[in-house]
């Protein structure tokens, strides 16, 4: 069985400190995936508890992907029809690649 853990990437607990000890922390562990959400429907201010603070998911994963050596950075995506943000159309591409 594989194991995932969501790192909150909104509000003020979303700090690079604290997001890269919870990464490393879960990797120790043996966590398989870390996962962090994408925002691109939700206004920061109508986010209960984030304060209106958001970290871009994209910088987050390469940011973990760069600090962990066996996790598998994913990201949670609710409204994908509505990106139209060119890195997410090559993200979906990759990440369509990988599952086959």
């Amino acid at each position: 069985m594989k194991l995932g853990l969501y790192l909150r990437n909104m509000g003020p607990q979303s700090t690079r400190a604290l997001i890269a000890e919870a990464a490393r922390a879960a990797e120790g562990t043996g966590i398989n995936d870390l996962w962090v959400a994408d925002h691109l429907a939700l206004a920061p201010e109508d986010s209960q508890g984030s304060d209106g603070r958001y970290v871009e998911p994209l910088a987050t994963l390469a940011f973990l992907a760069g600090i962990t050596e066996r996790v598998t950075p994913g990201r949670e995506r609710a409204d994908r029809p509505l990106s139209s943000r060119p890195a997410d159309r090559e993200v979906d591409r990759t990440e369509r690649r990988s599952r086959a």
